[in-house]
């Protein structure tokens, strides 16, 4: 149970109405009865909103915007998510008689939450196998546009660049490294490229997974490069040209 004393000070604004009715001051004719004049608006969704978190989010009215409360916290109850409170009626410029409420409705206490809470609720622990089987293949992004040998030299320049091109194609759907690299942080994951053929439009690409002391390697041919221009052939030559040598030859 979580006990507080604090003042508000909130002018012609206020809380929720009290149980029982009372508080009657006749004023030229004029009666007000404060307990059923004070409002209580909480800016928030009470709910969702701890008693001991909300004092900030709690608005003092008056319905008839003629009356200014104080209010003292008398005591906050998590638990029960209930917060009592004693109001003091300012009216024209006098103190009347104060009295006391109760707000309630607040979100109770959230050690009830965790005892009650189920397995789902918490976050799953996995194991690096159940990752990496999800993963069917490794491709690059933009290979077409590239040799081998000048998407190695050019592209793969930095970590970033690698974590935009490098694709998992995981159960669920194609998955940047970047995107993999937030959602599985704690998976260390290292590339070794060999055995590249700019002929072919190929590479071989080793993959390390690394977890606690865990370690997976997978291996992916990756083919679809751009192939290299072929060269041109030699200009065939003029058969005048025996009969007509050129000058400077």
């Amino acid at each position: 149970m979580k006990k507080l004393s604090t003042l508000f000070t909130l002018g012609v604004t206020s809380l929720l109405p009290s149980i029982s009715a009372g508080m009657l001051v006749s004023c030229k004719d004029e009666v007000i009865d404060y307990r059923n004049d004070i409002g209580v608006n909480v800016l928030k969704d009470k709910s969702a909103l701890l008693a001991s978190e909300s004092p900030k989010e709690i608005k003092i009215t008056s319905k008839s915007n003629k009356v200014f409360y104080e209010v003292n916290i008398l005591n906050i109850d998590d638990e029960t998510g209930k917060m009592q409170v004693k109001a003091t009626p300012i009216y024209k410029k006098k103190v009347q008689e104060s009295f006391e409420m109760t707000i309630d409705g607040f979100q109770k206490s959230t050690k009830q939450s965790k005892e009650n809470s189920t397995p789902e609720e918490k976050p799953k622990k996995y194991s690096l196998s159940e990752i990496t089987d999800k993963i069917y293949s490794i491709d690059f992004q933009y290979k077409q546009l590239f040799v081998v040998s000048n998407f190695i030299y050019t592209r793969l320049t930095s970590t970033l660049v690698w974590g935009e091109v490098v694709i998992f194609n995981m159960s669920a759907g194609p998955m940047k490294l970047r995107t993999f690299w937030s959602e599985y942080s704690d998976i260390k994951v290292q590339f070794n490229l060999r055995e590249q053929n700019d002929e072919k439009g190929t590479c071989i690409l080793d993959v390390k997974f690394t977890k606690d002391n865990e370690t997976i390697i997978k291996t992916e041919t990756i083919t679809g490069f751009k192939l290299p221009e072929p060269p041109k052939p030699p200009e065939p030559k003029d058969p005048w040209d025996r009969f007509f040598p050129k000058e400077n030859e």
